[in-house]
């Protein structure tokens, strides 16, 4: 079993998922943090991070939490409808004044980001990988390096005032040579 504090998209997808690595672009969501104040006009465009662009909408609530109905057009109080492609919302006029929570699904090019397409792999397919472990103390080592891995399980979890810290088991195994493990020890 091992953790890991840095979420990198490359070693989780060579470790476990084994799909296909696009880099540069991401598709995330975003909330408006501390609401929108509905205008006289009763349209909202809400400001895309990373000078990206709008995808898709997730959901309006109002300043208790409670959500708003989508509609196609011509939202009543308690209503909101949305132009897909430009972001825009509109609320009824009656709701001019009252703060909502916008969430919604957004694209942008991030140097460094990575997307992963995760597929449906054949049976038996797992990606494979070597593991080193190193562990040093007062001048005393001990090394291990197992040959050939997969890994079993994946976890995240989900605080909500904590750091996610990805957890991830892995299964040793004999490699072609029949070598499971070698150890290096200082004494």
């Amino acid at each position: 079993k091992a953790s890991f504090g840095r979420i990198n998209g490359t070693l989780l997808n060579s470790i476990f998922f084994g799909g296909v690595v696009a880099e540069g672009g991401i598709e995330t969501v975003s909330q408006t943090i501390n609401g929108e104040v509905i205008p006289a006009g009763g349209s909202v465009t809400p400001v895309v991070p990373n000078i990206g662009t709008f995808v898709k909408d997730l959901g309006v609530t109002d300043a208790k939490a409670i959500p708003l109905k989508r509609v196609a057009s011509a939202p009543t109080t308690g209503q909101y409808s949305v132009d897909a492609a430009t972001g825009t919302y509109t609320f009824a006029a009656a709701d001019a004044g009252k703060t909502v929570f916008i969430n919604f699904r957004y694209s942008a090019m991030v140097a460094g980001a990575k997307s992963i397409t995760v597929s449906n792999l054949d049976m038996g397919y797992t990606p494979e990988f070597a593991v080193d472990l190193q562990r040093d103390y007062k001048g005393k080592f001990m090394h291990m390096n197992f040959f050939r891995c997969t890994s079993n399980k994946l976890g995240f979890s989900s605080k909500q005032d904590d750091y996610d810290i990805p957890e991830f088991e892995f299964q040793p195994m004999a490699d072609d040579l029949n070598r499971v493990f070698k150890i290096d020890l200082s004494e």
